[in-house]
């Protein structure tokens, strides 16, 4: 839904093009889930919950949000690409997507009942506790030289309507959808209240809208710390952690 907002917004309303409409609508839909919401989510729950979680986020983002980005921006008029080429680059870049790799193999290990050697393991439970501080290093990092210049009422638009927009939406979807464990709904809305992933500035700069993403990865990413901080607040206020 928030991907379709978005698409709405720059199509319809601000009349952009296709590339335009296929990065914002990604921003609106697409956390920085690696970094930023595991982080923080495996600091409320177990770090073995939080990166069970994280991988079935990592599923949705690469297998559903990432081709329609893709599909729609290079389906822009000024492209000679076919459907066909695109959908073909994008199973391609699948293959040698270590996050889809690692969660195909780890569900292979699952419906199988293949037995993990324990040196593996212990070496898997070592480095799942130093993920999230790492990844707020990382984070940091990769802020780091980005610069906050461009269209700022449309820039500011995107980076906190995905604060805003996001978490309303998986609000939505859980006041529709009966069912499920309170800890999930929440966790569900700590991812989609965090920012957009980072990595949409190098998208753009294949696009050459690199200063247009970059400066919404930042306005996101200081803009979730109120988005994230209210999502906690109202977890603890309502069933404690």
């Amino acid at each position: 839904m928030a991907f379709i907002v978005g698409v709405m917004l720059t199509k319809v309303i601000w009349r952009q093009d296709n590339v335009s409409a296929a990065l914002n609508s990604t921003a609106l839909s697409f956390s920085n889930s690696a970094f930023i919401g595991y982080a923080v989510v495996a600091t409320i729950v177990r770090s073995d919950k939080a990166a069970a979680y994280l991988s079935m986020g990592v599923l949705i983002e690469n297998l559903l949000i990432l081709p329609m980005l893709f599909i729609m921006a290079d389906l822009d008029p000024a492209s000679n690409k076919s459907l066909a080429s695109i959908l073909l680059g994008i199973g391609k870049n699948f293959t040698r997507n270590p996050l889809i790799i690692a969660i195909v193999v780890s569900v292979i290990f699952s419906i199988f009942s293949i037995p993990i050697p324990q040196l593996v393991a212990g070496t898997a439970q070592m480095l799942t506790g130093a993920a999230a501080p790492v990844a707020l290093f990382v984070i940091g990092m990769s802020l780091y030289g980005l610069e906050l210049k461009g269209d700022l009422p449309k820039i500011t638009t995107i980076g906190l309507g995905k604060l805003m927009l996001h978490p309303l939406m998986v609000l939505l979807a859980i006041i529709l959808i009966p069912g499920g464990m309170l800890q999930d709904k929440y966790v569900a809305m700590l991812f989609a209240s965090a920012p957009v992933f980072s990595t949409i500035a190098i998208i753009g700069q294949h696009y050459g809208l690199v200063n247009r993403m970059s400066a919404i990865v930042i306005v996101s990413t200081i803009g979730s710390f109120f988005s994230m901080s209210a999502v906690l607040i109202y977890w603890k206020m309502t069933v404690g952690f």
